[in-house]
């Protein structure tokens, strides 16, 4: 059961830092006027669980 626990720690630790990562491009592509079409949190398919348009960006989740 330890395992699962520790498993489950890295996946979610490894997440949160792709998260920041990518948001980090997502800034600085704004701050330097940049368009951004699409921002979404790990991969864009064709069924995200969510996304909403704002302004010229669609947001969204994907799997």
């Amino acid at each position: 059961m330890e395992i699962l626990i520790k498993a489950a720690q890295l996946l979610l630790s490894l997440s949160i830092l792709v998260i920041f990562h990518e948001f980090g491009h997502f800034i600085t592509a704004k701050l330097f006027k940049t368009r951004v079409e699409k921002f979404y949190l790990f991969f864009n398919p064709w069924f995200s669980l969510f996304k909403f348009k704002k302004g010229e960006t669609e947001y969204g989740m994907g799997w």
